[in-house]
């Protein structure tokens, strides 16, 4: 790394490294570089602020890491998806939700297959009736079949014990 210390990808995917490795050492050195991507390299980057989050969540600091990132959710034309997915890896779960439903309230007159992102957000939470609730008020917005029905799958499929009501109704909307 030390050759490309001045190249941002590279100092992220290190970071990256760094953080998965996750002992007291690795996040120490990981630290340096992030702080080398705020002061020098990319002050402003998306990127930075979600290896800031990440380091602060691997040291168990959620209010740090929520500090860090969800001030960017704020900013015009922010990414929604790609933090609301930032904030759910590093377990901030209701920061996550909440900005799933931001994204879909802005979205969904003009692009209502959006609804299908928070379902898929809540079968990976494991909120089955949920995410097909969603799934089917899709339906009734004739978002195309393969993508709710593919949500709605993975909502069962995420599911300890999907309830017989549950397989039968998206085995229907499958057979229509």
């Amino acid at each position: 790394l030390r050759r490309t210390d001045k190249v941002p990808l590279f100092v992220e995917f290190h970071v990256r490294w760094l953080i998965r490795q996750g002992s007291a050492s690795d996040l120490q050195e990981a630290a340096m570089w992030v702080k080398r991507l705020e002061e020098k390299l990319q002050p402003e980057a998306l990127g930075t602020y979600e290896l800031k989050a990440r380091l602060l969540a691997a040291r168990k600091d959620l209010a740090g890491a929520r500090a860090a990132i969800m001030p960017r959710a704020n900013l015009k034309n922010a990414p929604l998806p790609t933090i609301a997915k930032i904030c759910e890896d590093i377990n901030l779960f209701g920061d996550a939700e909440a900005l799933w439903k931001r994204f879909v309230d802005e979205n969904a007159a003009a692009r209502p297959q959006v609804r299908l992102a928070l379902a898929v957000f809540y079968a990976r939470r494991g909120r089955t009736a949920e995410a097909l609730q969603l799934c089917a008020a899709a339906r009734a917005a004739a978002v195309p079949l393969p993508s709710g029905g593919e949500v709605a799958v993975l909502a069962l499929y995420n599911a300890q014990t999907p309830s017989p009501a549950n397989i039968k109704e998206l085995v229907g909307w499958l057979e229509e």
